[in-house]
């Protein structure tokens, strides 16, 4: 167990603090300063991975399992130049962008790693490569819903790909305009 003792720094005259608590005392120097900040970097890493521990409570950062019941998760990955975005909430799980093409597999791979099965949604911020790319890999890995575009029309190569793999993979389609809130799985989401 992971014991926090008292830390106190004594700016009057370079002297150490005494403390009843048995804590530790450190002078005022750039020397000390600098080892104080070491440790107390130590120590946020340090109780930062052990909140990983409580939080999942198996000692792994994430897992293949999806939220608990009742449970907000939101997870970003790195799609290149962008993020993507994974949203469980109430048993539903809705992805926002998946980067170029060449990230799908990526983005695939992620999602599994959260225990995503299917999407109860997926969300283009915009009809441009770098943000729909990837979903041609995740139409071909998981069943989708719903796909929400902004109904800005692109007469580009990979939009019409991805319109084909809307239509290829039978999921609606709906046009959102700024304004529109959608429930996730009980969380509101604004468009």
């Amino acid at each position: 167990m992971l014991e926090v003792r008292d830390i106190v720094i004594n700016d009057l005259g370079n002297k150490p603090s005494c403390l009843p608590t048995g804590g530790v005392a450190i002078r005022s120097t750039t020397a000390s300063r600098a080892h104080l900040l070491a440790s107390l970097l130590l120590l946020a890493l340090t109780l930062l991975c052990s909140a990983c521990t409580l939080i999942t409570g198996n000692g792994s950062l994430g897992g293949t399992s999806p939220p608990p019941s009742g449970s907000l998760s939101v997870s970003f990955i790195d799609v290149g130049q962008g993020d993507g975005v994974l949203v469980q909430a109430g048993g539903e799980e809705y992805l926002i962008d998946a980067g170029r093409a060449e990230e799908g597999p990526n983005v695939v791979d992620f999602l599994r790693s959260r225990g995503v099965d299917d999407l109860d949604g997926i969300v283009v911020s915009n009809p441009d490569a770098d943000h729909i790319g990837g979903f041609v890999d995740v139409f071909e890995a998981f069943e989708v819903g719903v796909v929400y575009v902004s109904g800005d029309p692109k007469g580009t190569l990979t939009y019409n790909t991805f319109l084909r793999g809307v239509r290829d993979e039978g999921a609606a389609l709906e046009v959102v305009r700024a304004g529109r809130r959608m429930d996730w799985g009980g969380v509101q989401a604004d468009a």
